[in-house]
């Protein structure tokens, strides 16, 4: 089993990967660990809902 050190090299290294992604680890592992957590939950959480609004608005437009 990896460590969580491991798993982040591996996104890193890995060419499917989104650059996005290696820019947001990157960027991440600069800061505060607590800090950094805190804001990736906050973003996935708000992202998450923004794609359940999306797919909502969709499956709406399919029934009408």
């Amino acid at each position: 089993m990896m460590n969580t050190a491991e798993k982040i090299q591996q996104l890193l290294d890995s060419p499917s990967t989104s650059y996005w992604l290696k820019s947001a680890l990157r960027t991440l592992l600069e800061r505060d660990a607590l800090d950094a957590s805190s804001d990736a939950e906050m973003l996935a959480e708000v992202m998450g809902a923004r794609l359940n609004e999306i797919l909502s608005q969709a499956q709406s437009g399919r029934a009408a």
